[in-house]
């Protein structure tokens, strides 16, 4: 791994960095635009700020490259408090309802991350099959539709797109409603019925998931719930590993990026071996152990310690398969 690389995962590891590292390396003939640029690709341009910021490393630096990742801050910051009204305004969707749900990835994240380092573009909802047709006419009575954006416009999907969707990927067309935010003029809402590409996968997974689920969010209209912090890092495994497996996406570059191996390490920071050890016992237990081990032998190259012990737990489980799957 060359040294640009050692450096960017480094800026990644904002709860506890090798601030002695980044120091020598920094001060090095290093490629500033090759880091620069993967950051932002990878959507940890705030992360980066904030790992220099917090560990006074701007003196080793080009005042150019700073100011390209403080852009990148400030905006995440403003972002981010135009996601809080989101999560208000979704409040009043789910508040009271009978049915179980979870809200996933940056709903949560977004409060466990320092401000300015995690943003997210779209609410995404885990629910259960009976209170799918219940969210979708409360969104679609409050203007919300089903369909797709292009250059900040909103294209309507068609009877086809939402019920191929719903039927075939276990997931709905996304929920667009235009707003008047600068940062996020377009809310988006994704609602969730399964753990990988199939319409109906894991089912009694999501149903136990969802039993657990606890409130975490606070909003004006009351709790919002999340997974618990196992089933998060679960679902966020096998969210990853569904796009490393799904072959448009692969085409489209979704299949990997940094931030997503983040989000892992963000809620994985500070747990012992007894958090470990249940975890591990839950992944075997839904059966998951391709998805999570895919995941985890990633982040135990990047980052070692507790994530080679989980891929070590994991690995004791031989199918190491991995297969790329078609919608079409």
């Amino acid at each position: 791994m060359k040294n640009e690389d050692k450096i960017i995962i480094e800026l990644c590891n904002f709860y506890a960095p090798d601030v002695n590292f980044l120091q020598t390396a920094l001060s090095q003939d290093i490629d500033l635009t090759y880091i620069l640029g993967t950051l932002l690709m990878n959507r940890v341009g705030g992360v980066a700020y904030y790992t220099l910021s917090s560990n006074d490393l701007f003196g080793c630096l080009n005042r150019e490259f700073v100011n390209s990742l403080k852009s990148v801050y400030e905006s995440n910051i403003q972002k981010t408090l135009e996601f809080r009204e989101i999560l208000e305004e979704v409040s009043k969707y789910l508040s009271g309802r009978r049915f179980k749900y979870a809200l996933l990835k940056g709903s949560y994240l977004q409060q466990l991350y320092p401000i300015g380092t995690r943003t997210s573009n779209d609410i995404d909802i885990l629910i259960s099959n009976d209170g799918l047709d219940v969210l979708s006419k409360e969104l679609n009575d409050n203007s919300f539709v089903q369909g797709f954006t292009k250059n900040g416009k909103i294209r309507v999907a068609s009877r086809k797109e939402i019920v191929s969707s719903r039927i075939n990927r276990g997931e709905t067309v996304p929920f667009l409603k235009q707003s008047t935010r600068t940062y996020l003029p377009i809310t988006e809402i994704d609602i969730n019925t399964s753990l990988d590409h199939k319409a109906t996968g894991h089912v009694e997974c999501i149903n136990v998931m969802l039993e657990n689920s606890i409130p975490t969010i606070t909003t004006s209209h009351g709790m919002l719930h999340t997974l618990d912090e196992c089933d998060l890092i679960i679902h966020l495994c096998c969210h990853l590993y569904k796009e490393a497996t799904t072959f448009d996406w692969v085409c489209w570059g979704r299949d990997q990026g940094l931030y997503k191996y983040i989000d892992v390490y963000a809620l994985m920071y500070g747990k012992d071996k007894s958090f470990v050890n249940d975890m591990v016992h839950r992944i075997h237990t839904y059966s998951l152990e391709r998805e999570c081990k895919y995941v985890f032998e990633a982040l135990s190259l990047l980052y070692g310690k507790i994530f080679v012990k989980v891929f070590e737990l994991l690995n004791e489980d031989k199918n190491n398969e991995k297969f790329i799957f078609d919608y079409k």
